[in-house]
Parts: structure tokens; C-alpha cells; sequence
């Protein structure tokens, strides 16, 4: 999942200062523009009037917590505040129109700082109260999010793109891991170990401190909540740099969390992009452990740059799935499982099915199959009830995808369908790209490397070790399917194709309980099931000498 670079700190940045909370309920003009007018650097003029879309924004979020500002989406110790004013704008712009959204400033290193002693402070106080109470406020957070989820998906699909039918299941996902993590927080138990009569040995398990957490642009709300489920539960606080392009519903999830009960502080928010916000996040001596959502290259110098300096690191990196389709599959489950796994979210996911490994007896009417369904999605705005497929996020990346295309095509690559922008009206504007099914080569980059995008690398094998030695011909290992009736075929394939998360007949089901993550190039570290609680603690050991006495 391809997340924001994470670079070097800033300097010479001045005070952080907090944001006017006034409430204005004529027209929600962005305040905090007027405000940074003239002063403000971007890559282009400074905005001056507001987006529509972004009045809908600021609208919808001021209803969730009121005088909610769109520009400053820090939040320090419960409060949202200004970013540095001497530094670069960041300009977002509205994935369906390509038109510009809002500017804001980005955090600086300084209020890094602060937000990462705010987090302390607040750990302190969390990390004291029972752990049954922890549970109960945790869960108050969840109802929080359930309360508000139709403006949070609503917010979620105007600044990803994503369609409002995906993200209004994702708000239900997330408040459902907050839950299950909330009643583990009185159940992570140590144990004592045997050490004989004369030593008593109690082992606990205590929070880390304060953690660091960088989520990508794909699915905010869901990466910053499911992984805050078992950091918070396990007595920790959080500081989260969100993707530069997508602040907002974390920054609104942190003010939650305060409305909740949760101490002031102890979730906070830094946006901005990796360069100064990231690097500032990851270096920092006050963060025990940094947890990565995002790409390879990224993922690796987050790891390197934390320990640098001693600290660990989770990684939740890219993914290339395949899903193997044998001659004795179901059809009528499992074409619309293809489809969904790979044009869900526009492919823009690190479990996207983005991968067809296709019995050659059947490959024909599987590709047959697969087309129609696909024609039979509906692109367009992600608020309407019927789209079915939004856009891609930005411009950089829509380029990004198309180079993938035209480098396929050059490789001799058959594009099956799609490759272009659809013709449907309300997709002449924006980052929309069609459905693409392309013929590939398991030795090309597009059967090679996360694209990250709606497009499907279809490749035939002619019997079961092909398959797998096709599925493992990538350097990632997150994530794949199989399709079959022959049962013993299935566990088979599902011990030799290397993943950390596998579906049989299935696809993208996932539950909070279930570990999740990959390998190699997909990353390390779990950060959901019973693994989570022993990734954000560490082992105390208490030796007691006693009297054995006599007899007994």
C-alpha cells in the first residue's frame, strides 16, 4: 500500500499555534486560507475561494465535531493546530474533478516534538487505569465511530475517491476491531515460570510507550483505526502521520478518541508529507516503535531510520496476489470474487487479487466470464449509490498507473479490455481509468510489481506446480487465493505459495482476530490478532526470593 515517503526534518520552524475553534455555520468557508493568504508557498497561487467539494467537506466533518478546520489537520492534546507557516503548502485536489480541494501547511519537526511529549504525558495517565476501564473507553470510541460513520465515509470517498458503498463497510470494520481489541485489554496476562521452590518469577507484559504510526492514502480511516485498536488497548499512545493526501478523517478520529474518555493527548495527529512530517516521526527518541503502512522503498528506510536509533519497526508493505483458478472451480463464486479483489477500491489496496493464474482448459471461459463482469461495473462519482468505481487518487499516481500500461503494451503485454478512460459522463475529469484486463507474461513487470491500480495480469499455467511456481515469481508475499473442489489440491497449494494471509474458495474476508501480514517484500510484524498484543508490549520479570520452608 503505497503511503507517504517519510524524509528529512525541517528547519528553522516557528511556534505552534492553535487553531481558532469558532463555529460558522453560513457558507463553511476554509478559514485557516484566508488566513495564510500571501504567506503561504505552494506549487502554485494560493487558494483564494473555496472548492465546493471542499465546503461539503468542511460541512460534513463540522457536524461531526463542531468548527472542525479542514487546513489544520493536526491535532495536539485534543486540539486541532496550525501547521508551520514557514513551510510548503500542501495542495490536495478532489480525485473525481481533478480540480483543487484545499491548501494546508504541514507539520513541522517542532510540533512533532509536541505531539510526541503530549503523547507521553497522556501515556502516563492511560497506562494507570485499570485495563478493564481502558476496554470501556475503547469501546465508547468505537460507538463514536459507528455514530458518525455516514459522514465519515462520506468524507473518505470525497478526498480518496473510493466508492461510498466500500467506505461505509470500512467504518463498520473499523469500529468492529476497536471493539474486539478494547475487550482484550484486561486479558493480555503474563505468566510465572517455574524458577523453583526459593524464587518466585511473575513476567507481565508492559506497553511500549508512545508509537509511532504512518498509515497510507487508500484507506485511511481503516489503517489508522484497526492499528490504534491493539496499540491503545495494550496501554500505549499513538502519534499518527497520516498520508499527506488523505488527513482529515484521522485527524477527526483523534478528537473522537478525546470525546471518548481517552486522555487528552493520547492520540495525536501530524500531517503532512514524509519530508519533513515522516522522517521527523521516525527519528524521534520519544517513539519506542513505528508501525509502516505503505510501499517497499518506503517501508525499508522507515525500518533502517528507527533503528538507527535503536527502535523497532512493523511493516505493512505492498502486495501482488494471485488468485489460482483450477479447471474444477465453482465459476459462479468465483468470478465475482476476481473482480471485486481486483477493481474493489480501484486496485488501489495491498490484498488486491491483481493476479490471474488461470487453468489453461478453462482459461477461456474464465476470461470470458471475467470481462462481462467487469463491463458490468458502473465508474463514476464515489458519492453516488450505484458507482461501483471510483478514481484513482491523484494525478501522480493515475500517471503512474498508465506507465505501467504503455510499459505492458511494449512488452508485447495483450490488454483484453479496458486501458483507457471510461466514456461514461462524470468521468471526463478526475483520475478515472477503466477496468483492465491484461494478457501478461509472468517474466514482465506488470505480473511482477504492485501496480496499485484497476488492473488485472491475467497468465494461463498448464498444472498445479506451474501455478505455484507462477504465484511465488514475485518479491511479495502478502497475500493469494485458490479455487477448487479437490479439497487436498487446496491445503497443497496453500502450504507452497508463500503468503501471510491465504483464502480457499474466498477472498479479502478478514476478521480483527486474524493475524495479518506478509513477508519479504510485503514487510514483518503483525498488527491485528492476539500477535498485535505482543508487538506493542514488552516482557517485565519480577524476581521475588522467598522462604520455601520446611515440609509442604
Amino acid at each position: 500500500m503505497p503511503g507517504a515517503r517519510a524524509g528529512a526534518a525541517a528547519h528553522g520552524v516557528g511556534p505552534v499555534g492553535r487553531v481558532h475553534r469558532r463555529r460558522r455555520r453560513h457558507h463553511a468557508h476554509l478559514r485557516s486560507t484566508a488566513r495564510h493568504r500571501g504567506r503561504t508557498r505552494t506549487g502554485g497561487s494560493p487558494m483564494t475561494t473555496p472548492a465546493p467539494a471542499a465546503n461539503r467537506l468542511t460541512e460534513l466533518l463540522d457536524g461531526v465535531v463542531a468548527g472542525f478546520d479542514i487546513t489544520s489537520p493536526h491535532v495536539v492534546g485534543a486540539e486541532q493546530v496550525a501547521g508551520d507557516p514557514s513551510g510548503t503548502a500542501q495542495r490536495l485536489t478532489d480525485p473525481t474533478t481533478g480540480a483543487p480541494l484545499y491548501d494546508y501547511l504541514p507539520a513541522s519537526a517542532a510540533l512533532v516534538d509536541a505531539a510526541v511529549a503530549s503523547a507521553a504525558r497522556a501515556q502516563r495517565t492511560w497506562a494507570r487505569l485499570a485495563p478493564a476501564e481502558r476496554g470501556l473507553r475503547l469501546t465508547r470510541l468505537a460507538d463514536l465511530l459507528l455514530e458518525h460513520a455516514p459522514v465519515l465515509a462520506e468524507a473518505e470517498s470525497r478526498t480518496v475517491g473510493k466508492p461510498i458503498r466500500e467506505t461505509r463497510a470500512e467504518m463498520a470494520l473499523t469500529a468492529n476491531s476497536i471493539r474486539y481489541f478494547a475487550g482484550w485489554a484486561d486479558k493480555n496476562s503474563g505468566l510465572v515460570p517455574p524458577t523453583g521452590d526459593d524464587i518466585v518469577n511473575v513476567v507481565t507484559r508492559v506497553p511500549l510507550g508512545v508509537l509511532g504510526l504512518l498509515t497510507p492514502w487508500n484507506a485511511p480511516v481503516v489503517t489508522a483505526g484497526t492499528n490504534l485498536g491493539p496499540m491503545l488497548a495494550t496501554g500505549n499512545a499513538v502519534v499518527v502521520k497520516p498520508s499527506e493526501l488523505t488527513p482529515l478523517t484521522t485527524a477527526v478520529i483523534a478528537l473522537l478518541a478525546a470525546r471518548a474518555g481517552l486522555p487528552a493527548g493520547l492520540v495525536n495527529v501530524v500531517a503532512g508529507p514524509g519530508d519533513p512530517s515522516g522522517r521527523a516521526l521516525v527519528a524521534h527518541e520519544g517513539v519506542a516503535k513505528v508501525t509502516f503502512i505503505g510501499s517497499l522503498g518506503t517501508g525499508r528506510r522507515v525500518a533502517a531510520d528507527a533503528a538507527a536509533r535503536g527502535a523497532g519497526a512493523v511493516l505493512e508493505l505492498g502486495g501482488k496476489s494471485a488468485q489460482i483458478v483450477f479447471s474444477d472451480a465453482d465459476l459462479d463464486r468465483a468470478v465475482p470474487a476476481i473482480v471485486s479483489g481486483i477493481f474493489g477500491s480501484a486496485g488501489q489496496s495491498c490484498t488486491a487479487g491483481s493476479r490471474l493464474l488461470v487453468d489453461e482448459r478453462i482459461a477461456d471461459t474464465v476470461l470470458d466470464r471475467v470481462r462481462q463482469a467487469t463491463a458490468a461495473l458502473v465508474p463514476g462519482d464515489p458519492v453516488e449509490a450505484e458507482t461501483t468505481l471510483g478514481p484513482l487518487v491523484s494525478a501522480a499516481h493515475y500517471d503512474r498507473v498508465r506507465g505501467f500500461l504503455d510499459r505492458a503494451r511494449d512488452a508485447g503485454g495483450q490488454v483484453l479490455a479496458g486501458g483507457g478512460r471510461p466514456e461514461r459522463a462524470g468521468c471526463r475529469t478526475g483520475y478515472f481509468l477503466e477496468p483492465t484486463i491484461v494478457a501478461s507474461d509472468p517474466a514482465h513487470e506488470l505480473a511482477r510489481e504492485e501496480v496499485f491500480g484497476p488492473v488485472l495480469s491475467v497468465m494461463r499455467f498448464a498444472g498445479e506446480p506451474e501455478a505455484i511456481e507462477m504465484a511465488n515469481a514475485t518479491p511479495y508475499d502478502l497475500g493469494g487465493s485458490v479455487w477448487t473442489a479437490d479439497i487436498d489440491r487446496a491445503f497443497r497449494v496453500a502450504r507452497a505459495v508463500r503468503s501471510g494471509v491465504f483464502w480457499i474458495n474466498t477472498y479479502k474476508v478478514l476478521h480483527p482476530g486474524s493475524p495479518f501480514g506478509g513477508a519479504h517484500g510485503s514487510g514483518y510484524g503483525r498488527s491485528s490478532g492476539v500477535a498485535a498484543l505482543t508487538e506493542y508490549t514488552r516482557t517485565r520479570s519480577l524476581l521475588v526470593k522467598v522462604d520455601p520452608g520446611e515440609g509442604a
